[in-house]
């Protein structure tokens, strides 16, 4: 299929979009930004309509790397869960 092709933040808005009807605000909220040697390592949570996914994080030397990261463990998370998103507090 598809959507299983595409990049994981699509799949993420694909399936959220089937479910809800419409497009979720997807934020990313920066946990750690530290200076490792002379590379920046970030940390960035994922807040899918205002919902901040528990333990869900994304980390890399650039901030790009990490919104991956986050959405791809997002989109894994949410399907375990079968994108029941009021179990998340």
């Amino acid at each position: 299929e598809l959507v299983t092709q595409k990049n994981p933040k699509d799949r993420l808005i694909h399936k959220y979009q089937e479910l809800k009807k419409v497009t979720p605000s997807i934020e990313y909220p920066v946990i750690e930004d530290k200076l490792v040697g002379n590379t920046h390592y970030f940390v960035l949570g994922l807040l899918i309509d205002g919902k901040l996914l528990p333990g869900i994080t994304g980390s890399g030397s650039n901030k790009a790397l990490a919104e991956y990261e986050a959405v791809d463990k997002a989109y894994q998370f949410l399907e375990k869960i079968d994108w029941d998103l009021t179990r998340i507090r």
